[in-house]
């Protein structure tokens, strides 16, 4: 319950269990006409056995109220009647006010009364020779119970009491008690439970010859057998139902008025709590106790000559003299022994529990305490908020229901401290500090996560109120959460936080304020401001910021506008406003590239790279652009020295790559930008983009020295003979060399390459057609330099030609089958009569003008019969492509 209500741990201040007041000992009547022996009650009258026999019957009532709130009582002797002779004591009187009866036992004579006379109901004793009795109700029948010398006689009630039945029982008992059919019967050797119909008799345990004591809890239905100092409670059931009572002496008498047990001791009274029966709740000093007498809510207890009450101080006044010393967990569950409260009053009641307890810690300057207990509890936080006048927003008017401060935190904090004779400012101050980090804590508990649907944020709303205090904690605790409580949404009051935030130079939280609100404008301002230096915020200089929003900011004018300064304060920052792609609507790039140009040529290649690599952009024109400004870079140096440091090595490797993997430049542009140059690997790539291998040929052999490149070259970018015929092949690029071999430059002898030109002959003679090669060789070469490439291209080239021959053959082979077998299958046919019927066994039926399907085997089906497997016939199940019957979902041989 404490867990599903709001019942906190236990306080680690609360003060001892003793100090708990539950009863106030108020006198009822101060001078008894006798001595008094035992008592009983019912309603207003008291009923008084003396020491010398007599009856005695006070009618009280409560005349008014005491000025520290409890009740006075007025009592006068109403009836006296003598019970005898023999001026014997009254040993026991038990009143049944439901039947206006009196059941007095004096001198072992059971004599039933008139509840309001005294008057005895029979001439003669019920019974005589009796020890103890007691009374059982069941249903609406009342029972009674006279023990004597080992008996237990029953009476029941119609009318008036008439015998029913004995019980035999062990020993003479001493204490008795009956609920239902059990009756619980106490002798000195012994507890044991007797049924009242079977007479069955159980055990419950042993006494040393020690005097029993037994009391009936009715609202819990419970037995508290006393062993001396200690009271065992158990239901009819021999069990124990709760942890033992202990008390300080053996009681005389015990009483009970839920939740408590009220023992009367030598001395004084001790209340246990049955919910807490491990200390004592509340010790009364009373001396010479004679008798105690309770219905289970009300009880009066009795000296020799005194009868007084003991009332219940109110559970509302019991629950605040609890809280007001810290013991709220006490508290919770001395409300929830309140049975008649519903569970809305209860939640209700819990709430003001923890509201109390919330200011009781506040004023005693523990602050983490008052937190919790407020979180626990459905208070306005304006409540609390209302300590910090400055902080809150100038539209909030709310006056506080619970305590209202006279004073601001700080003049609150500084008069307890004088009353502590604590006068040190740093105390003051670490206070104030201590006081708002849990006011922070407790406002970002209680924060909504859907605000605007639950509280609003209205001017005046209670969103409005918590988010600018929160706001304003945050400041002045100098919080790392402040930006991200800004970044998220929030209803603080933005006049209030705008002056707030400048007055502590909090620039950068103003700006995150103004685009939260979706002052967008205003926020790039202040950023800018930081930027320039304007305004200074503890090192902000407003570049991340700007770059964050401007990177998903949709307004093109907005974001070229306000990036002008962040790409000339941090150019490679302002970069990522243009390449982020948290934008919806992306702007142009030559827009971008013509707004970047203006600043470094590095940001529009870096833009290029990004619009290239990173957005994958077919745009011929940006692929272009990012070649050219490579070329640049590689151009810029004037002296070979100076084109071989690291930079520009890097980007050579970088502009091959580029210009190996790209499809999309223009290819012309770029042979006429590097056309006077010595880019020569660059314009070899260019070339071969363009299919001049001719071109990138000679580059390679006379201007890069590299023969085996060339080579390389023609095998990486030429077909195979089974490829397109419309591609060049490795052949063609290989006789291509050979001619780049034999027309070298004009500055070199015509034969200078002849021996690379031979060598290339011999070896790739068996991928060369020696005819186009013959054709291109000059007529002047010896034929004797041919005889290595002749030796290998003559048998190869005619081992090709028999074996295309072959190969032409069996087609021709084969496509005459196919024809013999086509034209066989045209002439195949079936007549469809109009008695054909369809063989499936499951149709039946006429073919008629049905859709039909022929099988190879000559079935004629209707096609709504054939399976979903065409080639397998479902007719004789045979499978037409394994050329085997299927049967159950099996292929059968």
């Amino acid at each position: 319950i404490n867990a599903e209500y709001g019942g906190s741990d236990a306080m680690n201040d609360t003060e001892p269990l003793l100090a708990f007041e539950a009863f106030k000992c108020i006198p009822v009547i101060d001078q008894v006409y006798g001595k008094v022996e035992c008592i009983d009650f019912y309603e207003n009258s008291l009923y008084i056995g003396t020491s010398d026999g007599n009856l005695l019957l006070y009618n009280f009532e409560q005349a008014s109220t005491a000025a520290s709130g409890g009740p006075v009582y007025r009592s006068n002797l109403h009836m006296r009647l003598s019970c005898g002779t023999s001026r014997c004591p009254v040993e026991q009187l038990v009143v049944i006010g439901a039947l206006s009866k009196l059941v007095v036992l004096c001198d072992g004579n059971v004599t039933v009364h008139n509840a309001h006379t005294l008057e005895q109901s029979t001439p003669t004793a019920l019974l005589k020779g009796g020890n103890r009795i007691c009374v059982g109700v069941e249903d609406t029948s009342y029972k009674l119970c006279v023990a004597t010398r080992r008996k237990l006689h029953l009476f029941k009630y119609v009318g008036q009491f008439l015998p029913d039945k004995q019980l035999s029982i062990p020993d003479t008992a001493i204490a008795l008690a009956w609920s239902g059919h059990q009756i619980c019967v106490g002798y000195k050797r012994e507890y044991l439970l007797l049924h009242d119909d079977t007479g069955e008799t159980k055990d419950i345990f042993p006494l040393d010859r020690q005097t029993p004591l037994i009391k009936l809890l009715p609202t819990t239905n419970e037995l508290l057998l006393r062993l001396e100092k200690i009271g065992v409670i158990m239901g009819f059931d021999i069990v124990a139902s709760r942890p033992q009572v202990q008390w300080s002496y053996t009681p005389l008498a015990v009483g009970h008025s839920f939740p408590y047990v009220i023992a009367l001791l030598k001395k004084t009274i001790e209340v246990h709590n049955l919910y807490d029966t491990s200390s004592c709740v509340q010790t009364i000093p009373f001396q010479n106790g004679k008798a105690i007498a309770d219905d289970g809510h009300r009880v009066f207890v009795a000296t020799s000559n005194r009868i007084l009450a003991l009332v219940a101080i109110p559970y509302e006044e019991q629950i605040k003299k609890l809280v007001q010393s810290k013991r709220v967990e006490d508290a919770i569950d001395l409300l929830h022994r309140q049975s008649d409260l519903r569970v809305d009053d209860l939640k209700n009641k819990i709430s003001e529990i923890h509201i109390l307890a919330g200011f009781v810690y506040f004023n005693d300057l523990n602050f983490k305490q008052s937190m919790e207990h407020f979180n626990q509890c459905d208070i306005d936080p304006r409540e609390i908020l209302s300590w910090f006048p400055v902080l809150l927003p100038s539209s909030c008017h709310y006056r506080p229901q619970y305590q209202y401060p006279r004073e601001d935190l700080e003049s609150f904090l500084g008069l307890k401290l004088r009353e502590r004779e604590i006068i040190e400012s740093t105390s003051l101050s670490e206070q104030c500090r201590l006081a708002k980090e849990c006011v922070m804590t407790y406002l970002e508990g209680i924060r909504l996560e859907d605000t605007e649907e639950a509280l609003g944020g209205e001017p005046g709303s209670l969103q409005e109120a918590i988010d600018t205090v929160l706001l304003k904690l945050y400041v002045d605790l100098g919080a790392s959460k402040l930006d991200d409580f800004l970044n998220s949404q929030n209803f603080a009051s933005l006049t209030d936080c705008e002056a707030y935030l400048i007055a502590h130079k909090r620039y950068n939280a103003l700006a995150l304020l103004f685009k939260q609100r979706g002052q967008d404008v205003k926020a790039l301002d202040m950023w800018s401001k930081l930027g320039s230096e304007d305004v200074f915020d503890n090192g902000r200089d407003g570049v991340k910021e700007t770059v964050t929003f401007l990177s998903g900011h949709d307004n093109h004018m907005l974001v070229t506008q306000y990036s002008r300064w962040v790409l000339q304060k941090d150019p490679e920052e302002g970069l990522k406003i243009f390449t982020s792609a948290q934008r919806l609507t992306e702007i142009p790039p030559d827009d971008v590239l013509d707004h970047l140009r203006s600043y470094k040529d590095l940001l529009s290649q870096q833009y290029l790279e990004y619009l290239v690599h990173v957005s994958k952009t077919e745009v011929e024109k940006y692929h272009t652009q990012l070649a050219i400004r490579y070329l640049e870079i590689m151009l810029s140096g004037t002296s070979q020295q100076a084109r071989m440091n690291s930079e520009l090595l890097h980007t050579k490797q970088t502009l091959l790559q580029f210009l190996e993997s790209s499809q999309y430049y223009d290819v012309s542009a770029l042979l006429s930008r590097t056309a006077k140059t010595d880019m020569f690997e660059e314009r070899v790539v260019l070339f071969k983009k363009a299919d001049q291998h001719y071109q990138a040929l000679r580059i390679l052999v006379y201007n890069l020295d590299n023969t085996e490149a060339a080579e390389i070259y023609c095998l990486e970018n030429g077909t195979t003979q089974q490829q397109a015929a419309q591609q060049t092949t490795s052949a063609d690029l290989l006789l291509l060399l050979m001619k780049v071999y034999l027309s070298p430059p004009s500055h070199q002898p015509p034969m200078s390459m002849l021996a690379y030109a031979l060598k290339l002959l011999e070896e790739r003679a068996k991928s060369l057609d020696p005819i186009a090669v013959l054709n291109e060789l000059p007529p002047s070469i010896p034929i004797k330099y041919l005889q290595g490439f002749l030796d290998q291209a003559i048998p190869h080239h005619v081992h090709r030609l028999r074996d295309g021959q072959i190969v032409k053959s069996l087609a021709l082979m084969e496509n005459q089958q196919v024809s013999v077998q086509l034209i066989k299958e045209k002439n195949r046919r079936v007549a469809i009569t109009d008695d054909r019927i369809c063989p499936v066994s499951a149709c039946r039926r006429k073919i008629g003008s049905a859709a039909f399907g022929v099988l190879p085997n000559q079935k004629v089906v209707h096609f709504m019969c054939l399976e979903e497997k065409l080639h397998v016939c479902p007719v004789t199940k045979m499978n037409f492509i394994t050329k085997k019957k299927e049967a159950a979902g099996h292929t059968m041989e």
